[in-house]
């Protein structure tokens, strides 16, 4: 009877339907790699911005996105975007991706836009 009354209970094990699992577990991998990883890396890519360029140039400018390894840039004036291109095209981007290791930056792209808008959640 102990054999048998066990047999029944592991066939209740198997054949019940499991209960939903309705936790937010599954989205720790999703969140790490999309939002914990680039938020690591905007933070050391920003500290390396903040020391490496000029504080002209810094007080015109605002850091919006890096996204596969390139980082976009907005400034407030075509003035400002020339001066900063030229900046970065004699070493400044160099400095700055090795400055943020272990983010890997590729390329930092220029926008003339307005610095001081609230940013946008992309």
């Amino acid at each position: 009877m102990d054999s048998q009354q066990k047999h029944l209970e592991n066939l209740r094990q198997w054949r019940n339907f499991k209960g939903r699992d309705v936790s937010m577990g599954f989205l720790d991998k999703w969140f790490k790699a999309e939002v914990g990883k680039p938020f690591k890396q905007m933070g050391n890519i920003g500290q390396a911005w903040a020391e490496l360029v000029p504080t002209e140039l810094l007080a015109k400018s605002r850091l919006e996105r890096f996204y596969r390894g390139t980082l976009t840039v907005t400034v407030d004036s075509s003035a400002t975007l020339y001066a900063l291109d030229r900046e970065l095209r004699s070493g400044l981007q160099k400095q700055i991706a090795q400055a943020s290791r272990p983010a890997s930056l590729n390329r930092v792209k220029l926008v003339v836009g307005n610095v001081n808008a609230p940013t946008d959640n992309r």
